[in-house]
């Protein structure tokens, strides 16, 4: 019988590689009494997933079709070199990023979007109902956010836009623009697709002068959001207690929202080194208590 090293065929190692590479390979560490599982190999961590099975579909499919993989998954060449870094380096919320994101991809559910995914569905857009509905035609061709842009007085910034290919020639001219007009463009078209979805789901179109009003006051908002914390006072210093006193500097937080607090001290001496500290939480029905505690008649 040959002998096992490591969990290896010693042997048969040696029948199948050079001699360095055996040697490497037996030097291997392998579990001799880890119990065999089962592994997807298309997956970096072993495990089956609805992704990576398509992503294999997809390559195969496209390996048949004579294309690249590179081409249809957008990980070529172009796509590492789009600027991505900067839709987060954006000043707003994530969930306006996302949006554009999204956008960029071409992956918003435009109606045209859902009829390529095999989805049953019309393809007329919601909002002006006469031409079929795609990211192109939803932001910058439909009638109904054509009145929005000259509302806001950016329809030269839509005869820009409305002659890009793709989102990311649309997103490369929004980013050659002043950062103002950046932001309100994109915070624009996250309001437009907002009240896109509530026409499409059977609700009132918005007017022009409702979804302006809307984007103007996001717009306040996000700035609100986005502001620089103030800088601390440096000049405040804490001071030592005098001789052999001690000093305790506590503090708290309270939110009438939750009904809930926390608060912390730490005890020093004149030398400035900590002796002791403390923290925790408390809610009001606790003070409450503890004050009716103290008030109580005997």
């Amino acid at each position: 019988m040959d002998p096992i090293i490591g969990g290896w065929d010693e042997q048969l190692v040696r029948d199948t590689f050079w001699e360095e590479d055996g040697e490497t390979i037996l030097a291997i560490p392998v579990g001799i009494e880890t119990p065999d599982w089962p592994a997807w190999h298309f997956d970096s961590k072993g495990m089956f997933s609805v992704k990576s099975a398509y992503k294999i579909e997809v390559q195969d499919r496209d390996s048949k079709a004579g294309r690249t993989t590179e081409a249809s998954s957008g990980s070529g060449t172009a796509d590492v070199q789009f600027p991505w870094r900067k839709i987060w380096q954006m000043r707003l919320p994530n969930k306006v990023q996302m949006f554009l994101w999204r956008l960029i991809h071409n992956s918003l559910p435009v109606r045209n979007n859902l009829k390529r995914r095999k989805v049953k569905t019309e393809t007329l857009c919601p909002m002006c109902r006469r031409l079929d509905e795609d990211c192109g035609h939803v932001f910058f061709k439909c009638k109904k956010a054509q009145e929005c842009w000259r509302e806001l007085q950016m329809e030269n910034a839509r005869c820009c836009l409305v002659q890009c290919r793709s989102g990311k020639e649309m997103a490369e001219k929004i980013w050659k623009m002043q950062a103002d007009q950046q932001l309100k463009i994109v915070v624009w078209m996250w309001r437009w697709w907002t009240a896109r979805n509530k026409a499409n789901a059977g609700e009132r179109v918005q007017s022009a002068g409702e979804v302006s009003s809307s984007e103007h006051y996001h717009l306040e908002e996000f700035a609100k959001l986005k502001r620089p914390a103030k800088q601390r006072d440096r000049s405040q210093k804490w001071k030592p207690p005098a001789g052999e006193q001690y000093k305790l500097n506590v503090d708290a937080a309270f939110s009438a929202l939750t009904r809930r607090g926390g608060w912390g001290c730490v005890v020093r001496n004149n030398t400035g080194d900590v002796l002791d500290t403390g923290a925790g939480n408390i809610n009001r029905g606790q003070l409450y208590m503890a004050w009716k505690e103290q008030n109580t008649w005997e």
